[in-house]
């Protein structure tokens, strides 16, 4: 394996090739972003959903009342 050609994912350490690795959020500057595997850029990104989504039920909950 060369080791100038794979990255490690940020959260396990394990070493990927770069087109197995996905940097998030993509909106973000390089400096920001993380550079995570499949399996960990998913559990974050559902992660960021359901973090999304208390805040909105917060909100809602909040005009109801």
């Amino acid at each position: 394996m060369a080791k100038g050609l794979y990255r490690s994912c940020q959260f396990c350490g394990i070493y990927f090739h770069p087109d197995e690795l996905i940097r998030v959020p993509v909106d973000e500057p390089p400096s920001v972003q993380l550079r995570l595997c499949l399996t960990h850029a998913e559990q974050y990104l559902k992660h960021l959903i359901s973090r999304a989504d208390c805040t909105y039920q917060r909100k809602v909950r909040r005009r109801v009342a």
